[in-house]
């Protein structure tokens, strides 16, 4: 009886847990502007980050990305930002954007947890870009996204 009441107690606080997680989501992603976009021939909803504020933050300290999710940098100039795995937790694909036009992609990039700040990794584009979206890792894969194929950005909701 003492077992059954010790796990019943665990599942609830896991529940709640979950719950309570789900609901900051939530809440996260009614804070920001989000476009939907077409990445090739599958459809996502990106966070947007276009302040400096929001790119530096980027997807941070999160341990879940919804499917069909991501977020999108749009950076005011062709640039080559380096991007790293600073507190990220999930798993990503980085699609490199040239205007309209995914001309790099890292796939599976993934967290680099207890790595000091100076030795995390640093990933770059072949070439500049003025847009980069974050993705789970393996939806490019999952998606067949590829160099070339081309990025329609809606309007912000």
């Amino acid at each position: 009886m003492v077992i059954f009441l010790l796990a019943a107690v665990a599942g609830t606080v896991l529940g709640v847990r979950y719950y309570l997680h789900t609901q900051r989501t939530q809440q996260a992603l009614e804070e920001k502007t989000v476009v939907q976009a077409r990445l090739g021939d599958a459809d996502f909803m990106l966070e947007v980050a276009d302040s400096d504020a929001e790119r530096e933050q980027g997807l941070q300290n999160r341990t879940t990305l919804p499917l069909h999710h991501g977020m999108l940098f749009e950076f005011p100039r062709k640039q080559t930002t380096g991007f790293w795995m600073k507190n990220t937790f999930i798993p990503l694909d980085f699609l490199w954007i040239d205007g309209n036009r995914i001309v790099d992609i890292t796939a599976n990039v993934q967290s680099e947890p207890g790595v000091a700040d100076a030795n995390l990794h640093v990933y770059y584009p072949n070439m500049p870009v003025n847009r980069v979206i974050e993705i789970y890792a393996g939806d490019v894969n999952r998606y067949h996204i590829q160099v070339g194929d081309s990025v329609e950005i809606g309007n912000a909701e």
